[in-house]
Parts: C-alpha cells; sequence; structure tokens
C-alpha cells in the first residue's frame, strides 16, 4: 500500500507477528495522508512458540528491507514482531522503531523486580472454554476449529471498541493463521529466552535507544509495569503508556496513533 502526497517523501513500514493488512485497519490508510505505508504479511508458522513467529516476522523485514532501495524512516512493530523493528533500527537499516505492547517476558526474564498481575479472567475463561480439548492439545499438538476459535478470539483481546465488520474480519483471519500452526509438537511451545535473537527487542532497543521509541497500553497496569522496567534497563528509554484500552490501539483510534506516528517521525527527522 502506497500513500498519496507524502510531505517529505517518508517511508513507515508496518508488521503485525501473525496478522496482514487487515491487522491495521484503518491506520495504513490514515498514515498515508504523510508517509508512503508497506505492510508486510508474515506467512504462518507451523508452532505456537512465541520465538518462532518472532524469527518469521524478522525474516519477511530482511527480505524486505534488503530488496528496497526507498529509505525507511519508521517500522512500526507490534508484539513478537517488535523485536525485529528495534533491530532494523539499531542496525541503521531504519531511521527509527515504534515497538507497540511487546512481549513482556522479556523484561520479566532481565528483572525481578517487574509486578506481574494475576491471570486475568479472560486468560482463565479461555483455559476453561479450552478444558475439553485439552487432551488432544497437550498429547497431539491438535486442536479442533472450535478450539482455534476460542484461541484466536482471546489472542486479539478486548475488541468491544472496534466496528464490528473490522472484528469479524480479524477473527476469521486469525483462526486461519492459528489453523496453520496445527498440528505442531507441544514439546516447543514454551518459548525459553532467546538472547539477542529476533524476539529479544530489549536487546535492539538498548543497542540503540536514540533510535526506539515502546508505545504500550494500560491494560491490567501492565503498561506502566513495561515502562518502569524499561527505563531501569534503559535510563533515556523514550517509552509512553499511551490512552487507549485495548491490545489493538491502532484499531481503537487510527486518526490518533496516525497523528502519534506523525509526530514520532517529525520529531526523528
Amino acid at each position: 500500500m502506497v500513500g498519496q502526497d507524502s510531505e517529505r517523501g517518508q517511508r513507515v513500514v508496518l508488521i503485525h507477528d501473525f496478522l496482514g493488512e487487515a491487522a491495521w485497519g484503518g491506520l495504513a490508510d490514515e498514515v498515508s495522508a504523510f508517509a508512503e505505508v508497506t505492510v508486510l504479511e508474515v506467512p504462518p508458522v507451523r508452532s505456537l512458540n512465541a520465538n518462532a513467529w518472532a524469527r518469521a516476522a524478522h525474516r519477511r523485514l530482511e527480505e524486505f528491507l534488503a530488496t528496497t532501495e526507498v529509505p525507511v524512516d519508521l517500522v512500526v512493530g507490534t508484539g513478537n514482531a517488535a523485536g525485529s523493528a528495534a533491530e532494523a533500527a539499531a542496525a541503521g537499516q531504519a531511521r527509527h522503531a515504534l515497538l507497540v505492547n511487546p512481549d513482556l517476558s522479556q523484561l520479566v526474564a532481565r528483572d525481578p523486580q517487574v509486578r506481574l498481575p494475576a491471570i486475568p479472567d479472560s486468560i482463565a475463561d479461555m483455559l476453561e472454554e479450552l478444558a475439553p480439548y485439552i487432551t488432544a492439545l497437550v498429547e497431539q499438538g491438535t486442536l479442533p476449529r472450535e478450539g482455534i476459535e476460542i484461541m484466536a478470539r482471546h489472542a486479539l483481546g478486548d475488541m468491544d471498541t472496534i466496528p464490528p465488520e473490522l472484528r469479524a474480519t480479524l477473527r476469521e483471519l486469525a483462526v486461519d493463521k492459528f489453523s496453520a500452526c496445527f498440528p505442531s509438537n507441544p514439546a516447543g511451545w514454551t518459548a525459553q529466552p532467546d538472547p539477542r535473537g529476533p524476539n529479544d527487542w530489549l536487546h535492539h532497543f538498548a543497542a540503540s535507544p536514540q533510535r526506539c521509541t515502546l508505545w504500550t497500553v494500560p491494560k491490567l497496569g501492565l503498561g506502566e509495569e513495561t515502562v518502569k522496567a524499561l527505563h531501569r534497563a534503559v535510563p533515556d528509554a523514550d517509552a509512553h503508556v499511551i490512552a487507549m484500552t485495548t491490545d489493538t490501539p491502532w484499531l481503537e483510534a487510527p486518526r490518533a496513533f496516525a497523528e502519534g506516528i506523525r509526530q514520532l517521525i517529525t520529531a526523528r527527522a
């Protein structure tokens, strides 16, 4: 997707860890008012391991950066794709990286002061709904469509503020992506620390903090905890809890999110 009449010919790349263009909703259109926009599709991975998803996002971003001749001003990476965005910026392949809701486990593994909330009701509800399928899931690494729908719904999080049509589209795409993960080996589901790997966004952020910005949402208090922990690790980190509440803030308020991107690009120009 390419924006029209961009102010300074800026290039913004959007990469979600497991969904493609539809995952960004109206954000790409909003950003295209002032920059050229490229949305990268990450191919499905037959694994539920966060590191595997991060590596897939890393390969896709590397492929793009190796072939484009247009300088990239900003890479926006979410979830398990955040590390790849930070790495691209630290390596000078992009002028700046915006990490949105990156994996908190990277901070937990390094900082014993991180305070995690109790298991939220949404996780408990998901486990209860998946109960009929747990045996097959653990013993055979398989899950029927009904179970995959449950997993996809919870993976996308709270979407009450998102238009119903977009909500339905995203859930169907998430079901397709999760379906591609099965059958998979349950022994490989746990994501062990991967120091300096694609999912180690903290390492890449710390390597070049002037080139990285982190935005997180206040859900369950994790936003504030993420920012505090990041500032302990990287005192001069540019990190903010943004005034949105869902796991997909760019869908909740695409115009406001795009304006934040515009201001970030301008400040870093």
